[in-house]
Formats: C-alpha cells, sequence, structure tokens
C-alpha cells in the first residue's frame, strides 16, 4: 500500500499524489467511489494544512480529482413488483400501509426519505 507516514508534509510532491492516485484507482482493490471519496479527504487534508500554515499550497491539487463513476442502480420489473405485491396481506393495518408505501413508491419513483416526508397536505 502506498502512504505517506514518513513523509513530512512540506516533502509531498505533485508526483507523490499522482502517484496516491494512481495507486487507488488501479491497484487498491477499491471501487471508485471509494477512491474518490479517499483522495477527496486527501486534498482537504492538505487544505487544512494550508490554512494552518503548514504549507504555501496544496500540490494535489495540481492533479486531478477522481470521479465518483456511474451509480447502477437496481430497479424491479413489473413482474418483480407483483411477486413482492402478492406477498403481503393486507388485511392487517400495517401490512396495508407497507402495501400502500411500496405501491407509492414504485409508481412514482420517489425516494423512501422523500415517501416518509410526505404529509396528507401534499396529496393532491
Amino acid at each position: 500500500a502506498l502512504n505517506f507516514k514518513d513523509k513530512k508534509l512540506r516533502d509531498i510532491t505533485v508526483v507523490d499524489c499522482e502517484k496516491y492516485r494512481t495507486w487507488l484507482l488501479n491497484e487498491s482493490g477499491y471501487s471508485q467511489s471509494y477512491c474518490s471519496l479517499l483522495y477527496g479527504m486527501f486534498r482537504k487534508t492538505l487544505d487544512y494544512a494550508v490554512v494552518l500554515q503548514f504549507l504555501s499550497s496544496n500540490v494535489s491539487k495540481r492533479t486531478m480529482s477522481i470521479s465518483k463513476g456511474k451509480a447502477v442502480v437496481s430497479f424491479w420489473t413489473k413482474n418483480q413488483f407483483e411477486q413482492v405485491l402478492s406477498k403481503i396481506y393486507i388485511n392487517e393495518f400495517y401490512e396495508h400501509m407497507c402495501f400502500i408505501m411500496i405501491w407509492l413508491y414504485y409508481m412514482t419513483g420517489i425516494r423512501v426519505s422523500e415517501g416518509l416526508a410526505l404529509n396528507w397536505s401534499d396529496i393532491d
């Protein structure tokens, strides 16, 4: 693993930053979104070193950031949705409420947090 544990802040070069970035993307085994998070935190750490006047500039800013990549969102087909609904016992209040919420999420595409934030006044 590539690290900076024996390197002084002022001795970190642009090449060191690029090597770290390349290691994250090609050898670390982490997902691209996690690599993006790690490299972003590394850059913010060097930004803070500039604020504290340990460094005069942030050399990592001369390198490219790591994009999070495209998120792959799985979704139910109509058949899968119908199979789930068929398993819900709607004669019980809680199960019926779950049925309605799942129906709402599937038919509208809203996120769970958006559905939970709805009030009766939001319904037309």
